[in-house]
């Protein structure tokens, strides 16, 4: 995680709340998990922090428009991923 979403995260925490998704789950340098209350973790690799192992892509399908409240997302989680860079 980087230090931006670390602070964006740090300061609108009173705001998020509900059923939090957070894309780009895996713990590769730290977690907002310390600090918010994440529902659902998703990412396409396996890895600490990752509660479902899917494409962002298929997050309509597998839980439809209305599920979560809020959602964080980790932009590196976009670019590494294979089927959205195409």
């Amino acid at each position: 995680m980087n230090q931006a979403t670390w602070n964006f995260c740090s300061k609108h925490k009173g705001k998020i709340s509900g059923n939090v998704l957070e894309v780009g789950s895996r713990n590769v340098n730290g977690t907002i998990r310390d600090i918010l209350p994440i529902t659902v973790g998703i990412d396409f690799i396996k890895g600490e922090g990752v509660d479902r192992v899917m494409n962002v892509g298929d997050l309509l399908t597998e839980y439809g428009p209305e599920h979560f409240d809020s959602t964080i997302h980790h932009g590196g989680a976009l670019e590494g991923n294979p089927r959205l860079s195409q």
